[in-house]
């Protein structure tokens, strides 16, 4: 079993690298859809990454910080895209954002965002670069994993990532913050990918495991994207209005407020001590 799944992370981790070279070279793909979707890409391998033992950590290491690296020039292009989606979505929902002045931000943030799509092309492409760090990653670390000797744990490694997901949520849930809810979130995702490894296909499936962390990750990254969107208005990125700013802040507080009814109750029911169905999950591998 041990030798069934170490070949088997590995085809999974080369679909993945394969699947961003593919997103790289795709000039019918849309920057901010390219985007995007190399960065689950990443985060996906991140989390596979760690289901490998202590003993190849340097190997790992030296795979993980330039592709880390890379991934953090893409976050302003994600910020922006997710921005600018964000408001068209509250302005369909909210009939007093019909206004000239909303639609005077939407054009900031178009700007905007089109600007750090721009920035992503100057120079070496940021494509280029991860396409050709995929290519190194697959010739000088993947391919020589078969033949490297180790020994895997992934349930160890998994139970891992659910205690420190676990612990984190213990220590925020008596008092919020978007911040510390942002870091369950990360540590929640990583969970989310390499528990998907083991159970490929459930994500649809209601009452399962895998779909229960795709809805609680969905929720905390709402609930981060909509902090950092009022966090740049407060920070005068763009020129707003103290009139639009109080509605803005208004109809977030809304968002956020439902949102974490559902969310904190889905956190505490996921964590909970008794028949936990992550545990149980693990009991059975």
């Amino acid at each position: 079993m041990d030798k069934e799944q170490k070949h088997r992370l590995i085809s999974v981790l080369e679909g993945h690298m394969f699947r961003v070279e593919d997103l790289c070279r795709s000039d019918d793909v849309p920057d901010e859809i390219r985007v995007h979707e190399v960065r689950k890409s990443f985060k996906r391998i991140n989390a596979l990454l760690r289901l490998f033992p202590d003993e190849i950590k340097e190997q790992i290491q030296a795979f993980r910080s330039p592709m880390k690296a890379l991934a953090r020039r893409l976050t302003l292009a994600r910020e922006t895209t997710v921005n600018l989606q964000f408001f068209e979505q509250m302005c369909a929902e909210n009939e007093r954002l019909i206004i000239p002045e909303a639609h005077n931000l939407k054009q900031q943030l178009l700007d905007e965002n089109r600007r750090s799509l721009q920035k992503l092309s100057q120079g070496e492409s940021i494509f280029t670069a991860i396409d050709k760090q995929m290519q190194s990653g697959r010739n000088e670390f993947l391919d020589k994993l078969p033949e490297t000797d180790f020994r895997m744990d992934i349930a160890g490694e998994l139970e891992l990532s659910f205690q420190k997901s676990r612990e984190l949520f213990l220590q925020v849930e008596s008092e919020y913050h978007p911040e510390e809810y942002h870091e369950l979130r990360k540590k929640m995702k990583i969970l989310y990918y390499q528990f998907e490894f083991l159970h490929p296909g459930q994500i649809e499936v209601p009452g399962t495991v895998s779909e229960d962390l795709h809805s609680i990750t969905d929720r905390l990254g709402d609930d981060h994207d909509w902090y950092i969107f009022m966090q740049e208005i407060d920070e005068d990125k763009y020129t707003v209005s103290d009139s639009l700013t109080a509605l803005l802040d208004d109809t977030i507080q809304r968002y956020q407020h439902s949102n974490l009814e559902v969310l904190n109750q889905s956190l505490s029911d996921f964590f909970r001590p008794k028949n936990n169905l992550f545990q149980k999950a693990l009991s059975q591998m």
